[in-house]
């Protein structure tokens, strides 16, 4: 007669080595705990290692847009504030040539998105070959 053990095989009753067979058994059936335990481990271990990675490139990658959108809102406020006191001065003393160059340099200002490189700034950060992102 047989029972069914979970493991590696069944229980023969009948050989009357049922208490060496059990503790092969059971042997066998902690060694295969043990490996799972350890793969399960090692699993987990690179679960942690991608999630630290992925929320420092993240962290990177929004100090990264913050840094772009300061310096390009930036940028462009000095322009328009220059452009400003040039119009300021233009109307001034009459000068029609700086009112001119004012309003062309903020209609220049105005017509451009400091949105339309940030398309290519993202498309950078999924390439995994970019070393360095510049802008």
């Amino acid at each position: 007669m047989s029972l069914p053990i979970i493991g590696s095989g069944s229980l023969n009753i009948t050989s009357g080595n049922l208490s060496v067979e059990a503790m092969r058994e059971l042997g066998n059936a902690y060694l295969d705990y043990k490996k799972t335990v350890e793969t399960e481990y090692t699993k987990r271990c690179a679960i942690d290692a991608w999630k630290t990675t992925e929320l420092q490139r993240l962290a990177n990658q929004h100090e990264s847009l913050k840094s772009y959108f300061s310096h390009v809102f930036g940028m462009r406020a000095a322009v328009l504030t220059k452009s400003f006191d040039l119009l300021d001065q233009g109307i001034k003393e009459g000068q029609i040539d700086y009112i001119n160059i004012a309003m062309d340099s903020m209609v220049n200002v105005i017509q451009t998105s400091p949105l339309k490189d940030v398309e290519k700034l993202l498309q950078d950060f999924r390439d995994p070959n970019a070393n360095c992102i510049e802008w």
